[in-house]
């Protein structure tokens, strides 16, 4: 497990303020940091954190989606999509630092307008701009976001969307049993 590089960055100034203060934990502080950065438990450059992880997200409103995906690409923040991707989550597909798991789905369809059932063509011109080219080209071929029901909608497996080019999420550990 890798903790958020911002706690070495923590436990590196601590130790430099125990230093400086001459404190008797500046030794073992700093022996703490090394020894940690080095078993690479904590992480001093700017490697990329696995913060969010999607098992169950069947979609919302396109606007709260997007800004989520704004501010994820402009973080270091890692995306692990794991599960059920529906609807308006599928545009996380368009980060720049998403993975996807093999047996992760996502189910494809047309963008409503806010609170009808009637199609939002601009909506979902916008959807089709956000995911990456491999995708964009797939949903076009197959009039995947043509379609407005989870019933009718279009869905690809993470496998299938390794096979066009997304990044395979590590396989996460077991965790560790409790008795």
């Amino acid at each position: 497990m890798r903790l958020v590089p911002i706690a070495c960055a923590v436990a590196l100034a601590t130790s430099l303020v125990y230093s400086l203060l001459d404190h008797p934990l500046r030794m073992p502080a700093l022996a703490a940091v090394f020894a940690l950065c080095a078993a690479g438990l904590v992480t001093l450059a700017g490697e990329r954190v696995q913060a969010f992880e999607i098992v169950e997200d069947y979609g919302g409103t396109l606007a709260a989606y997007r800004e989520e995906a704004r501010r994820l690409d402009a973080s270091r923040e890692e995306l692990a999509i794991r599960g059920v991707c529906a609807s308006a989550c599928t545009i996380f597909l368009g980060l720049r630092r998403v993975c996807v798991a093999p047996r992760a789905v996502f189910w494809f369809h047309a963008a409503r307008l806010p609170g009808a059932a009637a199609p939002d063509p601009l909506a979902t011109l916008e959807m089709l701009s956000l995911y990456p080219p491999a995708v964009r080209d797939w949903a076009i071929r197959t009039h995947a976001l043509e379609r407005l029901d989870f019933d009718e909608a279009a869905s690809l497996t993470g496998e299938e969307l390794v096979r066009m080019g997304a990044r395979r999420c590590r396989r996460r550990e077991a965790p560790a049993s409790r008795r």
